[in-house]
């Protein structure tokens, strides 16, 4: 199914990251996954979790290995650490998160987030 929707961090859109739907159970167990950015996220139909209940995690977004590259070789050059910013994801939204959402087979299947760093 299509899923789409907002997360914000604190009030603020999350300016990147990842979120996951998993469906199922054990060896059953499917994830959808789609990348935030700027607080909004789009997963295709063809890329998307099945109807039911799903389970929600949230991710930090991988830094692109050329992207780290060129920042690495960046500071060697400069004897400086790295400039790397990787949008921290609060713990209680991880793997071991509680959040679900029903994912219907018709409707808009529109999801929106309000994450907080504290609990």
């Amino acid at each position: 199914m299509a899923v789409r929707g907002e997360v914000r961090l604190d009030g603020q859109p999350l300016s990147a990251g990842v979120i996951l739907f998993h469906c199922g159970d054990g060896d059953d167990r499917l994830s959808a996954v789609g990348y935030i950015e700027d607080g909004v996220f789009e997963i295709a139909a063809k890329d998307g979790p099945f109807a039911g209940t799903a389970a929600i995690e949230f991710q930090a977004k991988p830094i692109p290995q050329d992207q780290l590259e060129v920042e690495l070789e960046r500071a060697a050059k400069a004897r400086k650490p790295p400039q790397l910013a990787v949008v921290p994801i609060p713990p209680q939204y991880g793997p071991q998160s509680e959040l679900t959402v029903e994912v219907t087979r018709s409707g808009q299947n529109r999801f929106d987030f309000n994450l907080r760093s504290k609990r």
